[in-house]
């Protein structure tokens, strides 16, 4: 089964025991990409991810918007048969990290935040990183914004912390 995470999409009454989704709900991966179920299970016959957007009609979005990553079920299911049990965001985030590795050194991702952190303090301006990921080159929704900020909340000065944000993207796991 998959736990929910923070999702407009999946109501809390979809919600099982210990946050895991209930048959027929849905959980939003991002960039466009649903995981629906059939009435009987969230994932199809052997754990897969189901293909047939007419297996839950409350569940219509398994292709990315235009212009969005494309990644193929293949893929994704080819990332569920690897999870080690119940995939929670934080074992998603570790799963997703593991197969970005190598495409970005965390060195080249620290320095593009750097160039915004004037000051050398290790954090950013939440708000203005919103604005910058808004608005200039593949820009994110509000709905991609919010999910980041989900999972790397800014501290109560409304700073993030974007050596840690790197790290994980870059190992898929918070620093100790």
């Amino acid at each position: 089964m998959l736990t929910a995470f923070a999702s407009p999409e999946v109501p809390s009454r979809w919600a099982g025991p210990q946050g895991h989704v209930r048959a027929g709900a849905a959980v939003e991966l991002g960039h466009g990409r649903t995981l629906c179920g059939p009435s009987s299970a969230l994932l199809g016959p052997g754990g897969r991810v189901p293909s047939d957007p007419h297996l839950d009609p409350w569940c219509p979005r398994l292709s990315p918007p235009p212009g969005r990553i494309n990644v193929k079920n293949e893929e994704l299911e080819a990332m569920v048969k690897e999870a080690p049990g119940p995939i929670n965001f934080t074992v998603f985030l570790t799963m997703f990290g593991e197969k970005l590795k190598g495409t970005d050194p965390e060195e080249t991702i620290l320095h593009a935040f750097k160039v915004f952190d004037t000051e050398g303090k290790g954090f950013v301006k939440a708000d203005f990183i919103k604005e910058k990921l808004m608005t200039q080159a593949d820009r994110f929704s509000e709905e991609e914004v919010k999910q980041m900020f989900a999972a790397f909340p800014p501290d109560v000065s409304g700073n993030l912390d974007y050596r840690n944000l790197c790290y994980v993207i870059t190992h898929g796991e918070e620093k100790d």
